[in-house]
């Protein structure tokens, strides 16, 4: 009985460890997808901009990665240049 609470416990650490693990890397890579956005000129703040959904902002950073005038995100067409929906 007690080697399975040990089990138990051990399993718990693990996955929240991963947890913590993967919220670190997805939060680098939403930062450095709006250092780019930001460092392009095409929005102004980055505090903003970390608000926004994050595969949103990765699809936007490809789109000024690319110098496209525009990105597509989830069927929907942007510009690059401020991130506002095309219409």
């Amino acid at each position: 009985m007690e080697d399975r609470n040990y089990k138990i416990a051990g399993l718990v650490i693990l996955a929240v460890g991963g947890y913590f693990l993967y919220k670190r890397v997805n939060t680098n890579k939403i930062t450095g997808d709006a250092d780019v956005i930001i460092s392009s000129g095409s929005f102004a703040t980055k505090a903003t901009l970390l608000t926004f959904q994050p595969e949103f902002v990765s699809a936007w950073a490809s789109g000024v990665k690319a110098g496209s005038p525009t990105f597509t995100f989830q069927g929907k067409k942007y510009n690059t240049q401020g991130g506002k929906a095309i219409k």
